[in-house]
């Protein structure tokens, strides 16, 4: 099976985070299973997704094929979570309900233009390593900002009873 345009932008966001990718049909307690794509994490990452395009299978073959995917890896008492991420226009609520008593669920549409691929990383961002920005060297000391607050707001009480007194 060739992959979709927006399948290939799925698993090349999928492969540069450190997934491996897997050929298709994978065989499964003696089932082979055909879909779009399917990814495995790698090192500590125990993932298994499965990439599926929603405009090439229909609504119902996209349920059996994946419940009947989660009853092989139940066969082989398999410890990965599965993840299946939907390309391509979204499936009737029952379907995606079906889908989600098997795996996490997640519909990505086919995102296009000049922000597709933003939108992709925050659709996928759960399967995503997360990247933290390097502290500054100006770190914020909480303790003394307060400490400042504080003598700037006595010195204002003071001044304000000061002109209080006056009067």
């Amino acid at each position: 099976m060739i992959p979709s345009q927006p399948v290939s932008r799925v698993v090349t966001l999928l492969t540069t985070a450190g997934y491996r990718q897997r050929e298709t049909p994978v065989t499964v307690a003696s089932v082979p299973f055909e879909f779009a794509a399917l990814l495995m994490g790698a090192d500590r990452a125990l993932d298994l997704i499965i990439v599926i395009d929603t405009l090439t299978e229909p609504e119902v073959r996209i349920r059996q094929k994946v419940e009947g995917f989660g009853r092989a890896l139940d066969v082989v008492a398999s410890r990965r979570p599965l993840t299946i991420v939907l390309v391509g226009p979204p499936p009737r609520a029952a379907i995606v309900e079906a889908l989600l008593r098997v795996g996490r669920v997640l519909p990505v549409g086919t995102p296009t233009g000049p922000g597709a691929d933003s939108f992709l990383r925050d659709a996928l961002a759960v399967l995503l390593p997360l990247k933290l920005e390097a502290a500054s060297e100006s770190v914020v000391d909480p303790f003394g900002e307060v400490r400042l607050h504080l003598q700037h707001t006595r010195s204002e009480e003071r001044r304000v009873g000061k002109e209080c007194r006056s009067r």
